[in-house]
């Protein structure tokens, strides 16, 4: 378990703002500081559902110019599953780019599943989404 506290300074004071608690199990730690336009984010990979056949990394992105520390939204970057004998396994990817429409900024989000069954490919489906 990791833990990422944030401090702001008010007043000429630093000040304990928040904190967030990241779970890893099969994933390695990852987090990066970056700037979508003038906005500055901080990226947190977790771990999402986890089991037999099952496990997902999510990643948890923070808009550091909102007072709390908390997710503004999270989305599965790396996932899989494969459950139960003669079941439509599942494998997921995601990423996420800056994105502009007029004079409003986003980041829009892709994810691609692709399914199997018993070894055989049965085509992938893609979704996106924006976050403005």
């Amino acid at each position: 378990m990791d833990y990422y506290l944030r401090f702001s300074r008010q007043g000429g004071e630093w000040k304990f703002a928040g904190y967030y608690k990241a779970f890893l199990r099969y994933y390695n730690r990852r987090h990066e500081l970056m700037r979508f336009g003038d906005k500055p984010f901080l990226k947190i990979s977790v771990q999402g559902e986890s089991g037999t056949g099952v496990a997902s990394e999510l990643d948890e992105w923070f808009d550091l110019t909102q007072p709390a520390f908390t997710p503004v939204f999270s989305f599965t970057v790396q996932g899989h599953a494969a459950l139960l004998h003669r079941a439509i396994g599942r494998e997921l990817t995601g990423f996420a780019t800056r994105e502009r429409r007029s004079s409003v900024e986003g980041i829009e989000v892709f994810l691609t599943v692709r399914f199997t069954f018993e070894g055989n490919d049965l085509g992938e489906t893609r979704f996106s989404g924006i976050y403005e």
